[in-house]
């Protein structure tokens, strides 16, 4: 067993200069008084580079990883029980941090550690891949993992694209793809961990470069994807996929996807990205099939590690309920994606679609305004915060919303019957009425869009058209009470 001591001490210091300046191999004897007070504590025996003998009342330490100037600090801390560091550099403040560690020096770990992430936070970044490695050693350095995981969210590149990268141990990249929130696109964080991976088997795969592993698409019906020096075909049809879908090519993402799962039939990536995939072409049904698949699915990959709660999944699926109008459930899915991202706009924007629908304004009003403080030029939002406001009876504010959508999108027939509803409410007839036809022209089956248009028609004596809007209405939905009392309200006064 091998011992150090911390306390009150009378210490004379041989210091031997066998490294560099800062890694110095420091040797201090001490010598012990019967009358000062001393604590002995233990130190593992993994600590291999720490030499203590001890002689008599003499006691000799060696440690050969702490320099000169840490082992000095300390010293004069244990017989202070202060510290200034205002004058010292960051490099041996870091090693101080370290050092302190080392010798279960509690509150000096939390001083420095705090002072590190307050006053030396560019030290830490331009210093970053060695902070980070050193960070994840140890429990007590829980405030600085969380400093380098708040960089590496917001800026990937600097561990992704570091010289070190590739010399990181399996475990911290597995941290780093669990991260939530990583700025970067999936794709390419695939070409960074194929390059990590050819760094560990440099036999396997010898002078590949990464970025050509993976190909130009294909027409993956009519021929099949050729790939290069191994790498599995997943890679490539993950990559297509996604990339796909984020543009809009949802055929060409549903062939890549679908390939895949042919493939892996429970890749959880496949089959979040199909569910969407088929949201997005109105394939409810089929979504919420590879949905609900994918989300049963424990995670088995570094992807679904690193979305570990599938705020992905989540999202779509409740966009999914809230389509088929299944809206607690929609609710369901789309609180517990936002408590993953709370500032995901499109889950915003989707649960305040289901509160309007369930009639709570106000929350929809707060989601809504939320998403689009993110993503201001979304029609959605914009379709839902001018129908939640018209439903408040601001018609004004319902008719700048609703506006603005349809400069978006001009054939756009929910905002279109919105905002002739708004207009309509304020005496505006004409200009509802325009609308109002405009809509119909596109979803001409639209009950409400036709009830309302059939009331201008009646207000304007024009007891024609207004009786066939609302008789086709009553068609649509035979029980709604205001088309009815329309009708009569017709032949009471044509009688």
């Amino acid at each position: 067993m091998k011992f150090f001591f911390i306390g009150a001490i009378e210490s004379e210091a041989i210091l031997s200069n066998a490294h560099e300046q800062m890694y110095s191999e420091a040797l201090y004897e001490s010598r012990l008084s019967a009358s000062l007070f001393y604590q002995i504590i233990n130190v593992k025996d993994e600590h291999e580079n720490c030499l203590i003998n001890m002689t008599g009342n003499r006691k000799s330490i060696k440690k050969t990883n702490i320099s000169a100037k840490v082992f000095d600090i300390i010293i004069k801390y244990i017989y202070s029980g202060t510290i200034s560091l205002e004058n010292v550099e960051s490099s041996v403040i870091f090693d101080l941090l370290t050092a302190s560690n080392e010798f279960g020096l509690e509150e000096l770990v939390k001083v420095t550690q705090q002072m590190l992430i307050d006053d030396k936070a560019s030290w830490l970044r331009l210093n970053f891949t060695r902070v980070f490695k050193i960070s994840l050693m140890d429990d007590n350095f829980k405030p600085l993992q969380q400093f380098c995981a708040n960089i590496i969210c917001k800026y990937p590149n600097i561990i992704f694209e570091a010289e070190e990268f590739t010399t990181i141990t399996e475990d911290t990249l597995i941290y780093i793809l669990k991260l939530n929130n990583l700025q970067i696109e999936e794709g390419k964080i695939w070409v960074h961990i194929i390059r990590w991976g050819i760094a560990q088997n440099p036999t396997l795969i010898p002078n590949t470069n990464p970025e050509q592993c993976i190909l130009p698409p294909r027409n993956i019906q009519s021929e099949p994807l050729p790939l290069r020096n191994d790498i599995p075909e997943l890679v490539e049809l993950r990559k297509f996929g996604e990339n796909y879908f984020n543009t809009k090519k949802y055929n060409e993402a549903l062939e890549c996807l679908t390939k895949l799962l042919e493939i892996e039939q429970d890749d959880e990536f496949a089959l979040k990205y199909r569910g969407a995939t088929y949201l997005m072409i109105d394939k409810c049904e089929e979504a919420l099939i590879d949905l609900n698949k994918s989300l049963e699915l424990k995670p088995h990959d570094t992807f679904a590690l690193r979305n570990r709660d599938n705020a992905f999944a989540l999202r779509s699926r409740g966009a999914t309920y809230h389509d088929m109008d299944k809206l607690q459930d929609a609710l369901s899915d789309l609180t517990k994606s936002l408590k993953t991202e709370p500032n995901n706009a499109f889950s915003l924007r989707c649960r305040g679609g289901v509160y309007r629908k369930l009639g709570k304004y106000n929350d929809a009003l707060k989601d809504l305004t939320k998403s689009l403080e993110i993503d201001q030029n979304n029609s959605f939002a914009l379709d839902n915060r001018g129908e939640t406001y018209r439903m408040l009876s601001e018609y004004e504010k319902a008719i700048i919303d609703l506006t603005k959508s349809l400069r978006i999108r001009k054939h756009n027939a929910f905002a279109l019957r919105s905002r002739g509803g708004a207009y309509l409410k304020i005496g505006r007839n004409e200009e509802a009425l325009i609308d109002l036809t405009l809509s119909l022209n596109i979803e001409p089956n639209n009950a409400w869009a036709l009830r309302n248009r059939g009331e201008i028609y009646r207000t304007c004596a024009r007891n024609k058209e207004a009786l066939a809007d609302l008789t086709k209405s009553l068609e649509i939905e035979p029980n709604n009470v205001f088309a009815i009392n329309s009708i009569k309200n017709i032949y009471t006064k044509h009688l």
